[in-house]
């Protein structure tokens, strides 16, 4: 029987009672998709799961990207990106971000499994966008109404493109881009497709609301947060 363990009171529950490396019928890809649904964040302990079942894992929640534009990929299973940091090549994303924000339609989620755990450190933080919302004044959520961020590719990784992590990189993000596109837009306040409840939405590294991927905020000034 699954169970989820809620671990905060905003965000993320621990899932027991389930098998990722079999296979998942279709009344368990439900009882999963709802859970994330809820708890936004679901932590399976111990799984040792395959790269197979992660790609089934992501299938049973939606569309999966083909590959990721730069990240090598997992010896066949290319949509299984490896992201690998060490003291030659530091993290990139340990920023506030959103997945591939920059795409017109972003990702829903990612599946991620930790293969080297650091004794210390190392943390993966989550935030739920839902509460962040509901935190805001009425005022604040006034004024971003009916905005847009402008995301963009090439300055959401600006920055981490020449860490040794590949040589190809650049050229392959630029080869990606130019048959997706390197921006989009999306509101800043948006309501979720499957829940209906308003969020802060498509998020990055500074604030209040991001860096990553978003380049600007589409017809409207930084100094509206400004001290």
């Amino acid at each position: 029987m699954i169970k989820f363990e809620r671990l905060t009171g905003a965000i993320g529950a621990e899932v027991s009672g389930i098998d990722l490396n079999a296979p998942l019928g279709a009344a368990t890809c439900e009882t999963i998709y709802h859970g994330l649904l809820e708890h936004l964040v679901l932590v399976f302990r111990n799984t040792g799961i395959e790269p197979g079942a992660q790609v089934r894992l992501a299938e049973s929640l939606g569309p999966v990207m083909p590959f990721h534009p730069f990240y090598p990929s997992v010896e066949g299973q290319p949509p299984v990106a490896v992201i690998e940091d060490n003291a030659q090549s530091e993290p990139e994303n340990a920023c506030w971000h959103s997945d591939m924000s920059a795409m017109k339609v972003p990702p829903f989620g990612s599946v991620l499994s930790a293969q080297v755990i650091p004794p210390y450190g190392g943390d993966t933080l989550w935030c739920s966008m839902y509460a962040v919302y509901e935190a805001l004044p009425e005022e604040t959520r006034s004024l971003l109404e009916n905005r847009f961020g402008v995301h963009d590719m090439h300055y959401g990784y600006e920055d981490v493109l020449d860490n040794g992590k590949s040589d190809t990189r650049a050229a392959d993000l630029e080869d990606w881009g130019s048959e997706q596109g390197h921006q989009s837009q999306h509101a800043l306040i948006m309501h979720h497709p499957a829940t209906g409840r308003p969020l802060i939405s498509r998020t990055g590294r500074t604030p209040p609301i991001s860096k990553a991927f978003m380049l600007r905020r589409a017809a409207w000034r930084w100094s509206r947060f400004t001290p």
